[in-house]
């Protein structure tokens, strides 16, 4: 019937979609990031300029090994969200490792704006909620070419956001590099880095069974966790976003009175 084919044709369509996506944070994932650019550079104006960034999270592994891995998936989708917020619906925005992210910025070579970006992405993760008592301060190192000028393919780009990823990780003054600043005798060969970057654990929860996977969450966060109130509210955080709630109340009966309280 016609309800079967629409059904059916829905349903092809969602699972294309989830195809592009990392299941953690919605981003595009590496390979269709890597598909849509290398497209868009086909059919790109000759003189245009384009940048392409690699953004990688300052130490995140002790998020996860202190606060746990649910944990770290969850700062994982603020951040996520935090870096959508800050791009234009053309640019491309992926997650290509574990914790390393890739922009694509179109038509943007003007340095000044490069650097106000750079400094855009360095808040976003100076911003992302680690706990209630802030004992783990997020940070991001970030390595910036510019097309053609550092490449003229996605891969030679790649390849130069990467290097220069490197030399941002040891910079003292700011946390982001342009290939075009490193001395030609310093430029290190990263040819063929991008298999390097891997997703290699995901655990993420999706949204088909919610009341099951919410309990999962919230036994799994409150074990893992240290801080309790940290927790508490990365729960609250996964059921607002479910229910697309942006205020949420608990009520508790006290045991001392008969009388409610909201929290």
């Amino acid at each position: 019937s016609d309800l079967q084919k629409e059904c059916k044709l829905i349903e092809k369509l969602r699972i294309q979609e989830l195809e592009k996506q990392d299941i953690v944070t919605k981003l595009y994932n590496k390979d269709y990031s890597r598909h849509i650019i290398e497209e868009f550079l086909k059919i790109s104006e000759p003189n245009s300029y384009h940048t392409l960034m690699i953004v990688d999270i300052n130490n995140f592994g002790i998020v996860n090994e202190n606060l746990g891995y649910l944990f770290g998936d969850t700062v994982l989708v603020n951040i996520a969200s935090s870096l959508k917020k800050i791009f234009y619906d053309t640019d491309i925005v992926g997650r290509i490792g574990g914790d390393e992210f890739l922009v694509f910025l179109k038509d943007v070579s003007n340095r000044d704006l490069l650097q106000e970006k750079a400094e855009e992405i360095s808040a976003v993760f100076r911003n992302t909620y680690t706990g209630e008592n802030k004992n783990y301060t997020m940070s991001c190192s970030i390595g910036i070419a510019v097309y053609p000028d550092a490449g003229t393919d996605f891969i030679q780009l790649f390849d130069h956001a990467d290097t220069a990823l490197i030399y941002a990780r040891e910079e003292e003054h700011k946390n982001y590099c342009f290939y075009a600043e490193i001395p030609n005798d310093e430029i290190i060969n990263t040819s063929d880095c991008y298999e390097k970057y891997a997703i290699t654990k995901t655990r993420a929860y999706g949204t088909s069974n919610f009341d099951k996977e919410i309990t999962a969450f919230a036994f799994d966060i409150m074990s893992r966790t240290k801080d309790v109130n940290s927790a508490i509210n990365l729960l609250l955080n996964k059921v607002g976003m479910q229910f697309d709630c942006s205020h949420i109340c608990i009520i508790e009966n006290s045991m001392v009175d008969s009388d409610f309280h909201i929290t």
